[in-house]
């Protein structure tokens, strides 16, 4: 009986170990830097609706580095990684939107999409949050684990591979908004059986962390709500649209509101709640003519103290 105890016990205590030497080891090797180009003064972050809507190659000394169905828990700790190593960067456009407060987005946290979501990240947390994570994704532990690892040496082997995932890219190419797809999405981000859902604790937690973060370090954080279809704009509960007004009006944010603005349908693809190319061609000029105007601002209101 001894020996079968000693035996369960080694076979569950040494993969265990052996995955933890693995974890201290990537993080060694692969350390915590986030670095971007020298001239780079403006970052794009947020989820798939700031990855398919701003090319960065409009907008001069600028980097989109959203990822799909990246969360403010996410996006938080990439900044903050990324303003510690990049004395540069003076601007941060952060992608809100009314989705972004719905409780759907916990699935992508610490439910049921976590596993495929966050091994990219990890080695880009402090390690009480790689913990967390080992913890969320308790139930799957070992397909998890094996993703982290997949990604740790990718990332030892592929410098690149940690932008891959990054930045701007939109291969939607002549389509447009249809109203049966846009019915689907609105269901997926606000409601649970014909329930509306609550708001998500976590991520309005995280974009509280995210704007005290821009505060301390002094960069210009922008909050930006990209452009929907008026189909989808509509339905959206007011609850969503009061309690967005309200985050802004309390943290006095800087807001450029792109929500309501008329497009034609092809500047959509299906779910109307995401930019085509076309759309993303249109709205990556606005943002350059409102990014050119803002620092021309800037730059008056500095001579005017000299």
């Amino acid at each position: 009986m001894n020996q079968f105890i000693k035996k369960t016990l080694l076979f569950i205590f040494i993969p265990v170990i052996i995955t933890l030497l693995g974890l201290v080891s990537f993080n060694y090797l692969i350390g915590k830097k986030y670095t971007v180009k020298s001239n780079i003064s403006t970052v794009f972050i947020g989820d798939s609706h700031i990855k398919l809507a701003i090319n960065d190659s409009v907008i001069p000394n600028s980097k989109n580095i959203a990822c799909t169905s990246e969360s403010f828990y996410f996006s938080y700790y990439k900044l903050k990684l990324l303003l510690e190593n990049n004395n540069s960067i003076k601007n941060v456009y952060l992608g809100v939107s009314f989705h972004s407060l719905s409780n759907y987005y916990d699935k992508f946290i610490n439910g049921d999409y976590s596993s495929s979501i966050s091994p990219k990240y990890f080695f880009k947390l402090t390690p009480i949050e790689q913990a967390r994570l080992i913890y969320w994704n308790k139930q799957n532990f070992c397909s998890f684990m094996k993703e982290v690892i997949k990604s740790g040496i990718l990332q030892i082997y592929n410098k690149n591979y940690a932008h891959l995932s990054e930045g701007y890219s939109n291969q939607f190419i002549e389509t447009m908004a249809v109203d049966s797809s846009m019915d689907k999405r609105l269901l997926f981000q606000y409601y649970d059986n014909d329930k509306l859902n609550s708001f998500s604790e976590i991520n309005i937690n995280y974009l509280n962390k995210i704007i005290a973060l821009c505060k301390k370090t002094n960069v210009h954080l922008i909050i930006v709500n990209t452009p929907l279809h008026s189909y989808y704009y509509k339905k959206i509960p007011k609850e969503y649209k009061e309690k967005l007004t309200e985050i802004i009006k309390i943290n006095q944010l800087d807001y450029v509101d792109l929500s309501n603005l008329e497009l034609s349908d092809n500047c959509f693809i299906p779910d109307g709640d995401h930019l085509s190319s076309l759309g993303a061609e249109k709205i990556s000029v606005k943002i350059k003519e409102i990014e050119h105007e803002r620092t021309t601002s800037v730059w008056q209101k500095q001579g005017r103290r000299k």
